[in-house]
């Protein structure tokens, strides 16, 4: 199988903050599409604006996009009572046209990589562009989960040690042990359960991160304190 990506993809839909954007993505010194269908949306999602142009490229010194050889058709902001809503109010063509467009270039050329996936600096540099982002939380969740799995395997590692330790005698009954699999086994699930409603924006990024690791961790530090204060009081006896 060939694992390189290709030059210039297959037509791509990527939806933004009012906007829709169809196109070619072409990956070379500067990333910029091609054979371009830009439809913009107003407040109530109706379509107000739709420009064609054979190319798209960043612009860097004023952090817009410039369309070449654009076409703009303008549609009446309430259609419903616009004499011929399916004809454009107006209609226009342009050799070169430069357009604010709350899309990251960066963004756009690691388009469809998963966030996983993505070298820590770059993650990073991603999340701090918040304008461009389409879906944000995608990345900040990717940032997220690798701290918070550190401190999850850290913390299961620990809590396993310590009943390992304490609470494992030599004739202890099998069913002891199966239950404390059944936590571990309770504690790996929610985990994974709580990661994948974060990567699908149905928890805030936090919570969905941080939750059970967190919760490992306290319950380990409840049962550490509980026994140490179990020694100095029998010390102090």
């Amino acid at each position: 199988p060939n694992f390189e990506r290709p030059l210039t993809t297959e037509r791509k839909w990527i939806a933004g903050e009012n906007f829709i954007l169809n196109g070619q993505i072409e990956i070379a010194d500067t990333v910029s599409m091609t054979n371009i269908f830009l439809y913009e949306l107003n407040e109530n999602g109706a379509i107000r604006q739709i420009t064609t142009a054979n190319r798209i490229t960043p612009k860097s010194e004023t952090g817009n996009w410039l369309l070449t050889k654009a076409n703009v058709r303008e549609y009446a902001s309430d259609q419903r009572n616009a004499p011929d809503k399916d004809l454009p109010v107006s209609d226009k063509t342009y050799d070169l046209l430069e357009t604010a467009l709350k899309l990251s270039p960066l963004w756009l050329e690691n388009f469809e990589i998963l966030p996983g996936l993505l070298p820590h600096p770059l993650l990073n540099k991603l999340i701090q562009e918040v304008d461009g982002m389409p879906n944000l939380y995608k990345y900040q969740m990717a940032l997220h989960e690798r701290y918070a799995s550190i401190l999850y395997c850290v913390s299961t590692i620990l809590l396993t040690a310590y009943l390992a330790i304490s609470k494992f005698p030599p004739n202890m009954l099998p069913l002891r042990a199966l239950g404390v699999a059944l936590i571990g086994f309770a504690a790996f699930f929610f985990y994974n359960v709580f990661l994948m409603l974060g990567q699908f924006g149905y928890l805030p990024v936090i919570p969905a991160a941080w939750g059970i690791p967190v919760l490992v961790a306290i319950v380990l530090i409840v049962l550490l304190a509980r026994d140490l204060h179990k020694v100095r009081a029998v010390d102090g006896a």
